[in-house]
């Protein structure tokens, strides 16, 4: 999945543009590889102590909630915070919910608002949802928020997560490179890095469940720079799934529809974590968005898409993800665009692409115009790393 979000705020509502550059696909090589019976082989031990017990996953007794990240929503002026939302695993069944937002100064004082879902990705045993609370105006300083059935009332003893705050990023460009896990690639991790950064990326969010140490080495490295960002993701995933004992985003461990909300806890928590950035991107990390001529993601769409598109919601050319429009934005469908997706990845072993090897070929070339600088870039890294597979 590859999309860009651009932010936009009217009026104390926040409008998200949503470029999607869905556009082509060109299939060679593959990033991951599983193996069952090597998975206790390729867990880091430094990474494991990173995944021992996630304090910020909550349990309601009887709501089956799993409370993952909260973040604070600013008005148009990035003045004052004026509501949190939070993203979390819902498996209580439509029951309704309040918030119970706190102040670190003194944890008894708190107060209770009403929960309302802000997104919902449809159902689940344990649905990807975000709810929305306001923050009142006696407690704006909000630290920690908890999370109770409707009309129980909130106690300075109950499980909280913390609040974040994000800053204002104006005129840059950020990525969510969703979840990473198992064993991956580290000279393809570093190529997908030094790639975005040539692109002019400005930061990279992305979350870790267990991860072979080199690759864990690689987004250290990233994030050292102030150019990565590592949030832990649960391991074990929260809540029971029947048939699933032990699910995750492996092939033998994968599960439908419930992997794909498991995922997108996570795109929620990133999205609203980046909301002050000027961009918002969805890129996996066999993604790589090319231009005819190379652009930076933001000259594609400062110089070219929102120019000729202000008031598009999101473009796409292939229809691989669908979108809602917000309000007094649409949705434009291009016959053809000089942006493609270079997809690095192994063919899908489902009925529909069965032909995924012998489908017609096209050569693009695009990429040579930066072989050398790539390349130079890489071996540094590697080098730097002690890291050459």
């Amino acid at each position: 999945m590859s999309y860009m979000i651009r932010y936009r705020r009217y009026t104390l509502k926040l409008y998200s543009l949503a470029i999607f550059l869905v556009l082509g696909f060109l299939f060679a090589g593959h990033l991951y590889t599983h193996d069952k019976l090597k998975r206790a082989d390729i867990l880091s031990s430094i990474f494991q102590n990173v995944v021992t017990g996630f304090s910020f996953i909550t349990r309601l007794p009887r709501g089956e909630l799993y409370l993952y990240s909260a973040v604070a929503n600013p008005d148009e002026r990035w003045g004052n915070f004026t509501s949190i939302t939070i993203n979390l695993w819902d498996g209580s069944q439509n029951k309704k919910f309040d918030c119970c937002i706190f102040n670190k100064k003194t944890m008894d004082n708190f107060v209770t608002k009403e929960a309302f879902i802000k997104n919902d990705f449809g159902y689940s045993p344990f649905s990807a949802r975000q709810y929305q609370c306001q923050i009142p105006q006696c407690i704006m300083n909000a630290t920690h928020v908890g999370m109770v059935e409707h009309g129980t009332p909130c106690s300075a003893f109950m499980k909280t997560i913390p609040v974040f705050y994000p800053s204002r990023e104006k005129g840059k460009l950020a990525i969510c490179a969703k979840i990473a896990y198992g064993t991956l690639s580290p000279q393809r991790l570093i190529e997908w890095f030094e790639y975005h950064r040539l692109m002019g990326v400005d930061k990279v969010l992305t979350m870790v469940q267990y991860l072979n140490e080199d690759a864990y080495k690689v987004l250290l490295y990233y994030q050292k720079l102030q150019f990565g960002e590592i949030d832990e993701f649960p391991l074990p995933l929260p809540g029971k799934v029947i048939g699933f004992s032990d699910r995750g985003f492996e092939e033998y461990r994968f599960t439908l529809p419930q992997c794909s909300h498991d995922k997108q806890v996570g795109v929620y928590s990133c999205q609203e974590k980046l909301q002050g950035y000027d961009y918002v991107g969805v890129v996996d990390f066999d993604e790589y968005i090319v231009h005819d001529k190379l652009w930076s993601y933001k000259d594609i769409l400062n110089n070219e898409l929102m120019p000729k598109y202000p008031d598009a919601a999101g473009v796409s050319e292939v229809t691989t993800h669908t979108f809602a429009a917000k309000k007094r934005y649409k949705r434009y469908l291009l016959s053809e665009h000089n942006t493609v997706i270079h997809h690095y990845r192994e063919c899908p072993k489902v009925p529909q692409w069965k032909n995924c090897m012998t489908d017609p070929r096209s050569t693009d070339l695009k990429m040579e115009k930066i072989r050398t600088e790539m390349t130079k870039r890489v071996k540094a890294v590697q080098k730097h790393l002690g890291i050459y597979n």
